[in-house]
């Protein structure tokens, strides 16, 4: 697993050499406590698409980060 927490951590996930990488995504405002962004969620998941050019890979976005389906559609 990966830990993505910002921007700097893309050209580490590039240089994997991991085939299917577990990735986890920071997804709220960098405070513990701080509230779900989809905007944000999906600005990231667009950064990690370009790292991870036509490499598979299953993103998790912070557990607890998602309070309903609204947030994830």
């Amino acid at each position: 697993m990966i830990f993505v927490h910002r921007e700097e951590d893309l050209p580490v996930l590039a240089a994997t050499e991991l085939v299917w990488p577990v990735i986890y995504l920071q997804s709220a405002e960098l405070r513990t406590g701080g509230q779900f962004r989809a905007d944000k969620a999906v600005e990231r998941v667009r950064e990690l698409r370009a790292a991870l050019g036509d490499r598979p890979a299953s993103i998790l976005v912070g557990p607890g980060g998602v309070p309903g389906p609204a947030e994830v559609r």
